[in-house]
């Protein structure tokens, strides 16, 4: 491996014995089901008219999907690219990203929670390709894994009780 080796590869001769998949197959199955379901999701509730009673409007539900998931995800992507340049980095960063996926729960339907846990997960060696950290990145990067699980499956479970219940 040579001294500019960002850790965004995969195939690499680094921990394969994982069943979590890679960073990117991760990060992409979270923007898929939680930013670009739930904008679909709220774009199909716009065109039926459902009513939504709460204090936002659909539309402005689907700014605010839209803007935090586009800037979640272009913070998570900077920072694993930033954090993986030196060595040593990573474990801080998978501190940082676990850390900022837990008050990111208040915009959990944009996905940037999972997206950072995703971030946190990766930082901390826990996806394919990566050679896991111990200590507090494990510990950090473990908490972002499972906050963004959790993430995906109630946003698939929000989305279909509510098509179902209305």
């Amino acid at each position: 491996m040579n001294s500019t080796h960002t850790g965004l590869e995969t195939g690499s001769a680094t921990h394969e014995a994982t069943i979590v998949p890679t960073y990117r197959t991760l990060l992409a199955t979270v923007v898929v089901v939680c930013t670009v379901g739930m904008a679909a999701n709220l774009l199909a509730a716009i065109a039926t008219d459902v009513v939504d009673d709460g204090p936002r409007t659909l539309q402005q539900q689907l700014a605010g999907v839209l803007g935090f998931g586009a800037a979640g995800l272009a913070i998570s992507l900077a920072g694993a690219w930033w954090f993986t340049r030196q060595p040593g980095r990573s474990r801080i960063g998978a501190i940082v990203y676990g850390a900022l996926s837990v008050p990111t729960l208040l915009l959990f339907f944009s996905g940037t929670p999972a997206m950072f846990g995703v971030t946190a997960a990766f930082l901390a060696g826990l996806t394919r390709g990566r050679q896991p950290e111990t200590g507090a990145p494990r510990v950090f990067g473990t908490v972002g894994l499972v906050l963004a699980v959790v993430n995906v499956c109630v946003t698939i479970l929000g989305v279909t009780i509510a098509w179902l219940t209305d």
